[in-house]
């Protein structure tokens, strides 16, 4: 893909972005949920909804809970 096209390509994806985003004021919950709407009218799917997670959420982002919010006192050091 040369880079004119890919400009091109991705100015086409910001003004799309854009004219959806005016269309719904912004809302991206009204977005998604015609996006849902349109998908199911379809029969096609637009919108790949994730699976649950076997593992329940702990809140740590990922992160042991003793680490969370906190950090090492060399990361100040200068």
């Amino acid at each position: 893909m040369s880079p004119e096209t890919r400009d091109s390509t991705i100015a086409d994806i910001h003004r799309i972005r854009r004219e959806i985003a005016a269309r719904f004021d912004g809302d991206v919950f009204a977005i998604n949920a015609d996006a849902q709407a349109r998908s199911e009218a379809s029969g096609r799917q637009i919108i790949r909804r994730r699976r649950p997670s076997k593992k329940p959420p702990d809140g740590s982002g990922g992160l042991g809970t003793d680490q969370v919010g906190r950090c090492s006192p060399a990361a100040h050091e200068p």
